[in-house]
Parts: structure tokens; C-alpha cells; sequence
């Protein structure tokens, strides 16, 4: 999940090399944390969350084959 979630986030910044993905197992919870470049946030999170509401969506979908819940946290 985090090589999927590190990919497009990585297509829509403008410096990619600053983007870092961490993940985090817990039972069947699955916590993954994004840290980009300052100036880049916006690209991730979208007009009105827009984009990173479809990342959580496309996350969960997957997810749930092996029965996990995903959060996805752009962190400061």
C-alpha cells in the first residue's frame, strides 16, 4: 500500500524528492502518514480535499480484500 500511496503522490508534487510515506500496522488498521515539501500540500490534499479523498477511497477499496481499514494523514 505505501509503494501505491508514495507513486501518485510523487506524480503530483513538484518536488518529489521531499515526499516521504510511512506506514503503520495496528490489528486490521492500517495508519499512513505523508509528508511532503511546504509548498506542495495543497497539491496533495486538493480543492476541498478532493484529492486526498479519493486516495483514501482508492486505499480502502483495496484494503478491504484483506479486511483492513486505511487512514491516510498528510503530515505538518
Amino acid at each position: 500500500m505505501r509503494e501505491l500511496i508514495e507513486t501518485i503522490v510523487r506524480h503530483l508534487v513538484d518536488r518529489p524528492e521531499e515526499v516521504g510515506v510511512e506506514e503503520e500496522r495496528g490489528g486490521r488498521h492500517l495508519r499512513v502518514a505523508i509528508r511532503v515539501a511546504p509548498e506542495d500540500r495543497g497539491n496533495v490534499i486538493g480543492r476541498g480535499g478532493a484529492t486526498i479523498q479519493a486516495m483514501r477511497t482508492l486505499a480502502n477499496s483495496l484494503a478491504q480484500r484483506q479486511r483492513l481499514r486505511v487512514d491516510i494523514d498528510v503530515l505538518d
